[in-house]
This record gives C-alpha cells, structure tokens and sequence, in this order.
C-alpha cells in the first residue's frame, strides 16, 4: 500500500485556508491533519499533510487524485 501526502501548497485547490496558515498550524501542533518536522542541521522544516485527516477537517470527501491505491 501507497501511503500519498499532501503539502501545504496542494490545499489551496480544495479551500480558502492560507497555506502559511497550515504551516503554522502543523508545526504548532495545533492542526491534527498531518506533521510538521525540522530538517536536521537547518532551520527548515518538511510539512506532511494526511489526505483522509485534511478533507475530513474540511468536510469534503477525499478527490479520486488523493485516494490511496491498495
């Protein structure tokens, strides 16, 4: 099985919500549809975005593109 993640620049095709506003969000800890971690020896950071936990949070089915394969 495929697991498939979302990035924070794949939402705004879906909803009105500010990608900056997710990345934030995720390394808050506040928005529980995916994670965000620090690269190592950076000030990066690499977010992952849940497709199921994304559309659920929004209230909207999960798109055929975003649907994992088995």
């Amino acid at each position: 099985m495929q697991t498939k993640v979302m990035r924070p620049q794949d939402i705004k095709k879906y909803c009105n919500i500010n990608p900056q506003a997710i990345r934030e969000g995720l390394k808050a800890g506040k928005l529980d549809i995916g994670f965000a971690v620090k690269k190592d020896g950076s000030s990066r950071w690499a977010y992952f975005i849940i497709p199921e936990r994304f559309f659920k949070y929004i209230g909207q089915p999960v798109p055929p593109e975003w649907e994992v394969s088995v």
